[in-house]
């Protein structure tokens, strides 16, 4: 799904990195006064985000959920994923370390109380499936002059939130993708060439194992209830921006609501190829 996202902004940068895998640079200067890369940090808080929503809300019903965040449960989670990330990352500044860990887990923290808070709420969200894997899911497009491009779709997401609708018989989906290292909002967003939350919704409707999937967390929580028989719906989409704030306590959130979407992932991928067909591109990448 990245690598898609990467073709709709920049054909030629997508051919440089995934068809001729160029880096931007080989060998990066360290910076002394920092532990991790901005993307390490993304992993660090990835981790953090993942081990706390699996601990706290996975497996249990929405009513059994704990109505305040637990701090205790960040400090231990904030070490071991300290742990793992310096066995790849060793740590030669302890100070940089601890105040970029300090850092990290505050967003988190911050973050977190808004999910208790969310599923306290009268809304009826509950959590489903964190760090969700989908892979080698067939794609394909239509191109200028009746030619066809298969793409093969892959990709994580974040987090995936359930919310029961009894009355018409529907389980709803909600995706949830974290986004980290940006102070401002991209301008993929606007211009309408964003096109993640399209791939996402895509991938749920070409993979039923993994609907199923998620079907069978829901129906093992609530085994009294007929939800095998349930229509299942991927209804909503939202970017979260994890970074450090404007103003304190700021998270930046920009929700898509994918029932209502016209907007579809081909439209924009065609887009591209045209681009490339005209540039030249085209012919270096899938001759």
């Amino acid at each position: 799904a990245s690598s898609l996202q990467a073709l709709i902004e920049c054909p030629r940068a997508f051919a440089y990195r995934y068809r001729f895998h160029l880096k931007e640079q080989d060998f990066p200067e360290k910076d002394p006064s920092t532990w991790l890369s901005k993307k390490d940090r993304g992993t660090f808080m990835h981790a953090l985000l993942q081990y706390y929503t699996e601990a706290v809300f996975g497996g249990k019903r929405r009513e059994d959920y704990p109505g305040e965040l637990d701090e205790a449960l960040i400090e231990r989670l904030k070490i071991q994923v300290r742990t793992e990330m310096q066995d790849l990352y060793p740590i030669a500044n302890a100070w940089a370390a601890d105040r970029q860990i300090g850092e990290m887990t505050k967003i988190c923290r911050d973050y977190l109380a808004r999910v208790h808070e969310d599923y306290a709420s009268p809304s009826g969200w509950a959590f489903a499936s964190a760090e969700q894997h989908f892979e080698d899911l067939s794609y394909e497009l239509h191109v200028p002059g009746g030619e066809k491009v298969q793409f093969g779709l892959s990709g994580i997401i974040d987090r995936i939130d359930y919310r029961l609708d009894h009355e018409a018989g529907v389980l709803h989906f909600r995706i949830i993708d974290y986004k980290f290292g940006k102070t401002t909002v991209d301008k993929h967003l606007f211009n309408g060439s964003q096109i993640q939350q399209y791939l996402y919704l895509l991938a749920l409707e070409k993979d039923k194992a993994l609907l199923e999937k998620l079907r069978c967390v829901v129906t093992g929580l609530y085994p009294e209830l007929k939800i095998g028989s349930y229509r299942l719906i991927t209804d909503e989409f939202r970017y979260l921006f994890l970074v450090k704030p404007v103003k304190e306590d700021e998270i930046l959130e920009f929700p898509f609501d994918l029932a209502g979407a016209k907007v579809r992932p081909e439209a924009r991928l065609t887009a591209a190829l045209k681009a490339m067909q005209k540039s030249g591109q085209y012919v270096t990448m899938y001759e």
